[in-house]
């Protein structure tokens, strides 16, 4: 499948290269080298929301999921329709989810 001429190519074209060829692969390199140097994680103790955007095309899910499963005290949130972005259409979801999180832990005085 070839390229449209230049001058008919839509935005979401170039938008679509450039995610192919330029930041997803570099971020996923920086991604997937990061999830080895976990370890240390079981050691935190805090309360931790993890929240997973499954049409993030830089971030899997599964580097979520996996990031969850090392902190011992961790809650994951999937939030459907968020990416890398932060749609107006999310805000609802994400803040109950945040709210949730901090009322479950009471703050110390």
């Amino acid at each position: 499948m070839g390229s449209p001429p230049r001058g008919s190519r839509p935005l979401s074209w170039f938008i679509e290269e450039i995610l192919k060829y330029w930041i997803a692969p570099r971020q996923k390199r920086a991604d997937y080298a990061a999830l080895g140097r976990g370890a240390e994680l079981v050691n935190v103790t805090v309360p931790t929301l993890v929240i997973a955007t499954p049409e993030d095309p830089t971030t899997p899910a599964s580097s979520s999921r996996h990031l969850a499963g090392l902190l011992p005290r961790s809650t994951l949130v999937t939030i459907d329709g968020m990416g890398h972005a932060l749609p107006r259409a999310v805000l609802p979801r994400l803040s109950e989810a945040i709210l949730n999180h901090l009322e479950a832990f009471p703050t110390r005085s």
